[in-house]
């Protein structure tokens, strides 16, 4: 995980009028400065999620947005507390978004770190100086003083950059596994989610965050409490709160390991059995490296509704081509590993989602009022 120059943004808005003059002589205009807190608003809401290794972790889906639904704030340091009880486990991986929990092993809260120009830098957390609450979720995209600046989607090859891991645990590693962490990145054919071929994307625009974020920790019941810290040079810096309530540690049942069955062309048919309390499930389809390249690429297929035996269409002609428009080329090209994932839900997870809700606090718990999910198995396999 690369390190991080520090940068203190003054995220305040402020509202500028034309510049005026009097007698030839320029006048400087009058400032509004509005406080950081009015800018955004939290959506917080926990639940179980059942791990690919059939473990029992939680899950969080949290968003930080203006009014508009867009991103409040380009820096910002969050937090996760939990109840009596709850403690995050040590791990191996390294910290600060790569999927390790650092010197937050064996506490009670799951955080980040700070924008410092300490040296030697912090001790790892689990998100660390990257790690942001924005838009569309937790993601590493805090900006930063040096000549990157990410934005969620934004990737290198084989992947976001920086590497960032989405969910934050170990996924199992038997036969075809993968043996690190992976992200989820929301692509078409989903509805609503262009081809990042179209010459209006960005370069390297890999996929929208997925909204739900996993963590390989034992949910207990209770109270969890989200903060988010918004730091300002030129204003007074903010905390932002909310609290979300876990009433119950069940999990849904297993959702199956889905497969692909190529016609031949690019894309093909997804089949997925899809366990019951579910109302949707989102396939992800990874291209390790495109056409034999370093690139991946994302897919999804979905949502998918309903429960028992299900199918849905992977699109032929989503592959990318240097940003051309209507290049066609293959989604899959012959020979190419992938790795495909399916996750059901309890709640609506894809309608609340970067770009697919506009709304500043969108509805997201299910009927049981927490946000539970399913992950199946990750499979590598060759089209």
């Amino acid at each position: 995980m690369r390190r991080y120059v520090a940068l203190l943004i003054a995220s305040a808005a402020i509202v500028l009028p034309a510049c005026q003059t009097t007698n030839g002589t320029a006048q400087l205009p009058g400032v509004n400065q509005v406080p950081l807190s009015s800018l955004g608003k939290l959506t917080f809401v926990v639940g179980t999620a059942k791990l690919q290794d059939g473990s029992t972790g939680l899950n969080v889906v949290a968003f930080l947005r203006k009014s508009d639904g867009s991103t409040a704030y380009l820096v910002d340091t969050p937090s996760i507390t939990g109840p009596s009880g709850f403690v995050i486990p040590s791990s191996a991986l390294p910290a600060n978004g790569s999927g390790g929990s650092g010197v937050d092993g064996g506490t009670a809260t799951i955080s980040a770190t700070p924008q410092s120009t300490a040296s030697p830098p912090a001790a790892g957390t689990t998100f660390g100086i990257a790690g942001g609450l924005f838009g569309g979720g937790f993601g590493p995209f805090n900006s930063t003083a040096t000549a990157s600046n990410f934005y969620p989607g934004q990737a290198a090859p084989g992947g976001p950059s920086p590497t960032f891991s989405t969910p934050f645990y170990e996924p199992s590693t038997g036969t075809n596994a993968p043996t690190d962490p992976r992200p989820f990145l929301v692509g078409p054919p989903a509805p609503g989610i262009a081809s990042f071929t179209n010459v209006s994307y960005p370069p390297n625009f890999a996929g929208y965050l997925p909204g739900f974020t996993a963590f390989e920790a034992a949910p207990v019941a209770g109270t969890y409490a989200l903060n988010v810290k918004v730091a300002a040079a030129n204003a007074a810096s903010t905390s932002l709160s909310a609290s979300a309530t876990l009433s119950s540690t069940s999990t849904l049942p297993a959702v199956s390991a889905p497969t692909l069955t190529s016609d031949g062309n690019g894309g093909g048919t997804v089949h997925v059995t899809v366990p019951a309390g579910a109302i949707e499930t989102l396939v992800f389809v990874h291209d390790l490296g495109y056409a034999g390249g370093g690139m991946g690429v994302f897919y999804t297929v979905g949502p998918i509704t309903g429960t028992g035996a299900q199918t849905g269409s992977l699109s032929d002609a989503l592959g990318p081509c240097s940003g051309t428009a209507g290049c066609n080329a293959p989604t899959l090209v012959a020979g190419d590993a992938y790795e495909i994932t399916a996750i059901a839900f309890d709640y609506p997870d894809f309608e609340s989602i970067q770009p697919i809700s506009t709304k500043q606090v969108p509805a997201v718990a299910g009927a049981s009022g927490q946000a539970d999910i399913s992950i199946s198995p990750a499979t590598i396999a060759t089209y």
